[in-house]
């Protein structure tokens, strides 16, 4: 149990410092309009993960079991490696931020703010397909019997950890900002690239071994 806490934890932090329009947007709402402003945000973006991990759970609870976990868990290491990848070829998206081009949102409502977060993540594709692959690293994890109790440990961890790094960002977002310069977190997003291939691996090893 364990080292399903410690990778659910490892897991939170890889996902909250990935260098998105999500991680940006806390870290602006922080600076804006002060830490009780983005905490709507930030549980805006937690129900909308929330929402794709259930998604995500239904679909693999119908089909999970013994003879299947081998198909999961490929597929999701498949996954978490594609992420990976794209993670570590991604442009930083601080420099569009930094466009001429790029319009500045007007003063949100606490309502605004809890709808721009859930919809962050809720029409971004890329989300729930990240979800899936999570939910065939749990797989790796667990057996058919034990598989219910392992997504609630996993997933309620990764959320908790997700949600209180969001919190921090938004607490320290103007220093923060200051440090994240466009080469600081090109290099971030790679470490962050590794670590989603790194993860996908190991899904992959402990399925096939």
């Amino acid at each position: 149990m364990l080292d399903i806490i410690l990778e659910a934890i490892g897991l939170g932090l890889v996902v909250s410092f990935s260098f998105g329009p999500a991680f940006w947007g806390v870290i602006q709402i922080g600076v804006d309009r002060g830490f009780k402003w983005g905490i709507l945000l930030a549980l805006g973006i937690l129900i909308s993960d929330a929402v794709f991990i259930f998604i995500a759970y239904i679909g693999a609870s119908s089909i999970f079991n013994d003879a299947s976990k081998f198909y999961i868990g490929l597929i999701g290491g498949f996954l978490l490696i594609g992420f990976g990848i794209y993670t570590f070829f991604k442009k930083p998206e601080i420099l569009r931020r930094r466009s001429p081009k790029y319009k500045t949102p007007k003063n949100p409502t606490g309502a605004s703010l809890l709808i721009k977060g859930f919809l962050l993540n809720f029409a971004n594709p890329f989300i729930f397909f990240f979800w899936l692959a999570a939910m065939g690293f749990v797989t790796s994890h667990s057996s058919p019997d034990t598989f219910d109790e392992t997504v609630i440990t996993f997933f309620g961890i990764t959320l908790a950890t997700i949600f209180s790094s969001d919190l921090l960002k938004c607490y320290i977002g103007n220093r923060f900002k200051k440090i994240l310069r466009p080469r600081v977190t090109f290099w971030l997003n790679r470490i962050i690239g590794v670590l989603l291939i790194i993860f996908g691996v190991i899904i992959i090893f402990r399925v096939t071994f």
